[in-house]
């Protein structure tokens, strides 16, 4: 079980991960857990907890959760959180992630 803190002061949340399911989808944690393999904590500050949220889910369900595809002011808010979903995946090396943001993204354009 490994601990992530993300964001960073009254932003900041804890997700507790499942290692082997992190390090079977992300080549940063495999590496970083191959270095260090005592390590259970580790620190994104400056990463959106919602994206992470949004990563969380898809790790966990394999599927991201969506809105309608009508126009709302929470539209912009919907594409601005899958592109952030897309760059925590690129950060993670997680290239399953990366494709399943940029279908999202696809998917509501």
């Amino acid at each position: 079980i490994l601990t992530l803190n993300v964001g960073e002061d009254e932003h900041q949340k804890s997700f507790t991960m499942h290692a082997n399911l992190l390090t079977a989808r992300s080549c940063y944690f495999r590496n970083a857990l191959l270095q260090h393999p005592e390590q259970r904590s580790f620190n994104f500050p400056t990463i959106d907890p919602r994206a992470f949220a949004l990563y969380f889910q898809l790790i966990y369900t394999n599927c991201l959760p969506s809105k309608s595809n009508e126009p709302t002011n929470s539209t912009h808010d919907e594409y601005s959180l899958l592109c952030k979903l897309h760059t925590l995946a690129h950060t993670l090396q997680d290239c399953s992630a990366a494709n399943a943001a940029l279908s999202a993204i696809f998917t509501k354009a």
